[in-house]
């Protein structure tokens, strides 16, 4: 019984942090811009910091669907896709997720390895811009 009460308050607890107070920020993005957020999140972090780049993930990572529709396929070391692909489509973020993000990106900035592309910097004011986000910047 107390492990099942330890589960549901660290739930509770977990979910309060994840959600924080329900502001959430949609963001319009393309393949190029889920492929390039998801390749920029850490791979280690702390067990809160995991499970959010993993929500991140979940809602970016591309389906069945999306290979299909984008006409996706790997050529060399490159990941090519028909002209849907570049359509942007909205992608809904909770403001400590769309944080994750940021500072994922500020991470970037700060080992001066941002890439001077037009396509990344477009991707990068609008993640630096987006609103929400503004909470404390998650322990790495």
């Amino acid at each position: 019984m107390k492990k099942i009460m330890l589960c549901v308050l660290v739930i509770v607890m977990f979910s309060s942090l994840v959600y924080g107070d329900g502001k959430t920020c949609e963001l319009k993005l393309n393949v190029y811009d889920r492929l390039k957020i998801i390749g920029l999140l850490p791979q280690k972090a702390n067990f809160e910091k995991a499970m959010l780049i993993s929500d991140i993930k979940a809602k970016l990572n591309l389906t069945q669907t999306d290979i299909v529709l984008y006409e996706i396929k790997t050529e060399g070391d490159s990941i090519k896709w028909n002209a849907e692909g570049t359509e942007r489509r909205d992608f809904v973020f909770t403001e400590i997720e769309l944080q994750v993000i940021k500072d994922s990106f500020q991470e970037m900035n700060s080992k001066n390895e941002v890439e001077a592309t037009p396509s990344f910097l477009e991707l990068y004011k609008k993640v630096k811009n987006a609103e929400g986000g503004q909470s404390e910047k998650v322990d790495k």
